[in-house]
């Protein structure tokens, strides 16, 4: 099965809210090798599973709610660890940069799609996703 079926099958699956995770999982057949089928899945499987999760953070001295995917809120984690901020300390960074006319909660996403992808290009460190110190190097642009 190719790429594109895959993604056809997902979208679909997202679109319609059509067939369980296992279904879903099970029709695009033995294609777990490559990192767009694995995120495929778990796409498919979390958009079942997740829902938006509201929490309140400070930035800059200002407490602030925003919802992001489970999935999201985990990988701001990580981002912290990663870069040793602690999570208030990393979302009044990301604000400081935030973009006009973007929200705080797209700017946090956006952060964290380069933040990662910024990573996957920069080598990988022991942890296997990328240098340590790159959201440091983006934060500081």
């Amino acid at each position: 099965m190719d790429s594109r079926t895959i993604s056809q099958v997902g979208l679909r699956v997202i679109a319609e809210g059509t067939g369980s995770p296992a279904a879903v999982t099970a029709s695009l057949g033995d294609t777990a090798g490559s990192i767009f089928d694995r995120a495929m899945r778990h796409m498919v499987d979390a958009h079942r599973d997740s829902e938006l999760v509201l929490r309140n953070v400070t930035v800059n001295g200002r407490r602030t709610t925003i919802r992001l995917e489970p999935e999201m809120w985990d990988a701001l984690t990580e981002i912290a660890r990663r870069e040793n901020y602690t999570q208030t300390q990393l979302c009044s960074r990301i604000a400081d940069g935030q973009p006009q006319g973007l929200s705080f909660t797209a700017s946090v996403r956006m952060f964290i799609l380069t933040y990662f992808r910024t990573a996957a290009h920069g080598g990988t460190s022991a942890s296997g996703i990328g240098e340590a110190g790159v959201g440091r190097k983006l934060l500081n642009r």
